[in-house]
């Protein structure tokens, strides 16, 4: 028994003699990266002003990451150059955000797709009306390493971003499919503030005074594309120039929309056809005049190489001049005014807005 409490024992002291005598070059070496991502930067801001040092960015004293600002049109917050990157190099979309660096008259150097290196120890990170931004971040210590790098774009919907405007604060997004709303007017500018809506909820577009598109009339269906500032009014897009602002066609409900027709009443059919109209807004035809084309196949085998609306005995005009009808209203256009022919239910108590007995 003694014999194996005594091999034990020099087992142990055996293995404490290896452990105590490993060299240097038996270790793994690890350099810490001098550059912090945006990602990681951010999460330093716990709502007061934070100091920035080595120690306290792991080591790190450098920011890397593509320019996204353009100070050139007139619609960035004055001295604020935007630099997005990613904690992936290359990758990592998910970990993609922004960084605001305030350096005054500076800024203007820098536009869209430029590559640059950024030494922020010194500075301060702090909120200013609202955006998060780098202070006291010397010209000197930012060096533009390319131009012309590809800048990612991401597309979010309204709702996503009401949901998390801080993952998209001081990053390039575009918002599609948006409709200004209310519905620009002849004499609207986009100076100021202007509300649209993706079908996934609203945001609001900011365009300063100073932008040298401020005065341009408004479309009412874009897909517009900006930079998130989280701001003391709120979060908002802000177009760099005209371009970040893509017109779409709109497609227009038509004022009157077809919802039925009788083309064969009982009994003799003579005259008591009808199309059954309803209106999605309200219509004065005084003021906005109308007219509905139809045309009559009767006895015909096959249409006319011409077209159907000819005219002559075939194709009957209406013209609705006068009258009005509001918005979800049912109306008629037609002949005798009865449901189903000569011996149906009387229907004259509807809205005709045109009628040929």
């Amino acid at each position: 028994m003694k014999k194996i409490i005594f091999l034990i024992s020099a087992l142990v002291v055996l293995c404490s003699t290896w452990m105590g005598c490993k060299r240097d070059t038996d270790f793994l070496k690890v350099t810490v990266s001098p550059y912090i991502s945006n990602f990681d930067l951010r999460k330093l801001f716990k709502n007061a002003d934070v100091a920035l040092n080595t120690e306290n960015l792991g080591g790190a004293e450098y920011i890397k990451g593509i320019v996204v600002s353009d100070q050139r049109n007139g619609n960035i917050p004055a001295g604020l150059m935007l630099v997005q990157n990613s904690r992936i190099a290359g990758n990592g979309i998910d970990s993609l955000r922004g960084i605001a660096i305030n350096i005054g008259a500076e800024a203007a150097k820098y536009i869209p797709a430029d590559s640059v290196h950024v030494k922020i120890t010194g500075s301060t990170m702090q909120r200013v009306n609202g955006i998060l931004q780098l202070a006291g971040v010397s010209p000197s210590n930012i060096e533009k390493k390319a131009s012309g790098k590809a800048i990612i774009l991401r597309a979010v919907n309204t709702g996503a971003l009401t949901s998390r405007p801080s993952f998209y604060e001081s990053t390039l997004i575009t918002i599609s499919k948006g409709k200004v709303t209310p519905e620009p007017v002849s004499g609207d500018t986009y100076t100021g503030n202007k509300i649209i809506n993706d079908g996934f909820g609203s945001a609001t577009v900011h365009t300063e005074t100073t932008a040298n598109f401020a005065s341009n009339e408004p479309v009412p269906f874009a897909d517009f594309t900006g930079i998130v500032f989280t701001t003391t009014n709120g979060v908002q897009l802000w177009p760099r120039s005209a371009d970040d602002i893509f017109a779409l066609p709109e497609i227009k409900p038509s004022a009157l929309i077809i919802t039925g027709y009788l083309t064969n009443p009982g009994g003799s059919d003579a005259n008591y056809e009808y199309i059954q109209f309803k209106a999605t807004r309200d219509i004065d035809f005084a003021v906005t005049p109308f007219s509905v084309v139809t045309c009559n196949n009767a006895g015909i085998l096959a249409p006319p190489t011409t077209g159907w609306a000819f005219g002559g005995i075939r194709t009957y005009k209406f013209n609705i001049r006068t009258g009005t009808v509001k918005k979800g209203q049912f109306c008629y256009v037609g002949g005798n005014k009865r449901i189903f022919g000569s011996s149906s239910l009387d229907i004259s108590s509807a809205v005709w807005i045109a009628s040929r007995q």
